[in-house]
């Protein structure tokens, strides 16, 4: 048990009644914090933010609540928690009102920042608010204005309010969740660290139930946390499993995940969306961490190659024996690029070069598909930023383009296909496509709204197709009998080329 003594016990007592009580200071204080707080997340100035946090009007009822609750007096409870209230709604209101009448309206860094709180975010809050408790009841004021800045109350409702403004409700919960996240997290500090110090109720037994009650308030306080933690806990898992199955496809240097997104429902992974720095390119990524991932449905992972350390790693020989430039001053030319590129993955089975504009026929090694050969031409063109890279890939299927059953709006995945689709036609020379839209039958055989939603799907892969500089001739919609187990079959788009498919480098070449 730790002491002070009954004079400073008194003193602290006061000075914290006092600051947790609303008055025009007060009211001012959160205003002008919430202004600076707001403007320099706007401008994604993380030194304006800081200036924010360093005023810090709420931490004074916080304070207020956690020594109410330790010392049961639950007239001091509700007369700090009315006031930190009134501040968080003066605040948010504060926010709303800056962001309208702002020109600059874009989510910052700064600002997405507090969008999630995090375990990381929950250990902070707690340090922040043992330091705090300890440095106003042994009134040590030399850092307060460290806990300031670590606790940091004003932004993430500065957030909120930019959330509200500009009709973001996952911004806005996300944010106020930080900020209640600190709250409890501090108040439960401040709670403990008063009790340490001999703040307790001077009738213990006639206190009981009021402890009691206040006990179950501050339990009802934190339970959306507790929920908000769960599910933290889990995307965290399930990140650090999806960064791992990606770092583990690459063999020749672990790579730099700048951009790592995840989907969740019902606690498994639903989608993971990543961006990859690497210096060696590998194909069939998606499938290979789809499958690492016990068959995630969608994985959309965009490798960006480096130069740097390539021609290290790459011995004399590339994929077609050519010798390499090492030792050599003069940089590597874009063809000799893009086979020290495809070097252990492929091979360049061609090349023509036209002024900045440079065609080659490649083949991958291994289970590749048109979307791998697609980000492949995407790494070869940002390694060669002065030539305009082309790469031709071999005859294959076109990406399927399936369809929710009884819908006819294309989803991320289906797009992002016939995109695939358009890019792969066009380095074929292929001009112009025959669609044809699929939709399964009812019990009672095809009707007028079967077909309809089967040219609506065709219609929709044919304006992206179109956006993409493809003609379009045919539109056609199919409904065919309907067969056991066969259903799922029906709900997709076929694009069929029409002409002479010529993947050859004296081919048209098509953007």
């Amino acid at each position: 048990m730790l002491s002070i003594s009954e004079e400073t016990r008194r003193a602290v007592e006061t000075e914290i009644a006092a600051e947790a009580r609303v008055s025009g200071a007060y009211y001012i204080l959160i205003i002008c914090a919430c202004g600076v707080a707001t403007l320099g997340l706007l401008q994604s100035s993380a030194a304006v933010v800081i200036g924010a946090m360093l005023i810090s009007p709420l931490m004074g009822p916080i304070l207020g609540m956690g020594l109410s609750l330790a010392m049961v007096e639950p007239r001091g409870f509700r007369r700090a928690l009315v006031t930190l209230a009134l501040g968080a709604l003066l605040a948010v209101l504060a926010s709303v009102i800056i962001v309208w009448a702002s020109p600059l309206n874009e989510a910052t860094p700064e600002i997405l920042a507090r969008t999630r709180p995090t375990l990381l975010d929950l250990v902070v809050a707690i340090l922040s608010g043992v330091v705090a408790a300890y440095v106003t009841i042994t009134r040590k004021g030399g850092v307060i204005a460290g806990v300031a800045i670590a606790t940091a109350l004003m932004p993430p409702l500065a957030v909120t309010g930019y959330g509200l403004a500009t009709g973001s409700p996952t911004i806005a919960g996300g944010a106020f969740l930080l900020f209640m996240t600190n709250v409890v997290a501090i108040l439960g500090c401040v709670f403990v660290v008063a009790r340490l110090f001999g703040f307790k109720p001077a009738h213990k037994i006639q206190a009981r139930w009021q402890e009691l009650g206040l006990a179950a308030a501050i339990l009802i306080f934190a339970l959306p946390l507790g929920f908000s933690l769960r599910d933290i806990a889990v995307e965290a898992r399930q990140t650090h499993r999806a960064r791992s199955a990606i770092e583990r496809q690459f063999t020749n240097g672990k790579p730099r995940i700048d951009d790592l997104r995840i989907a969740i429902e019902d606690g498994a992974l639903k989608s993971v969306k990543a961006v990859v720095i690497t210096p060696g390119f590998v194909s069939d990524l998606g499938g290979k961490v789809s499958a690492a991932l016990d068959g995630v449905p969608e994985v959309d992972v965009q490798q960006i190659l480096t130069a740097q350390g390539e021609r290290e790693e790459k011995t004399p020989g590339g994929a077609l024996g050519n010798q390499a430039l090492a030792g050599s001053s003069e940089p590597p030319s874009p063809e000799q690029h893009l086979r020290d590129l495809l070097g252990g993955v492929g091979a360049v089975e061609g090349v023509r070069r036209d002024g900045r504009r440079l065609t080659a026929m490649v083949r991958l090694e291994g289970k590749a598909d048109l979307a791998d050969y697609q980000a492949l031409e995407a790494a070869a063109d940002r390694l060669s930023p002065t030539m305009d890279i082309r790469l031709i890939p071999p005859l294959m299927p076109l990406p399927a383009i399936p369809f929710v059953e009884g819908r006819s709006v294309l989803d991320g995945a289906a797009e992002r296909n016939a995109r695939t689709a358009a890019w792969a036609l066009a380095r074929w020379g292929i001009k112009e496509v025959a669609i044809e839209g699929f939709a399964s039958p009812g019990r009672n055989g095809a009707t007028a709204a079967d077909r309809r939603v089967a040219m609506k799907r065709g219609q929709s892969v044919a304006e992206i197709l179109t956006n993409q500089g493809m003609g379009v001739t045919e539109i056609t919609a199919i409904v065919p009998p309907l067969r056991d187990g066969a259903a799922s079959s029906l709900w997709r788009v076929d694009i069929r080329p029409r002409g002479e498919v010529r993947p050859v480098l004296d081919g048209p070449a098509r953007p």
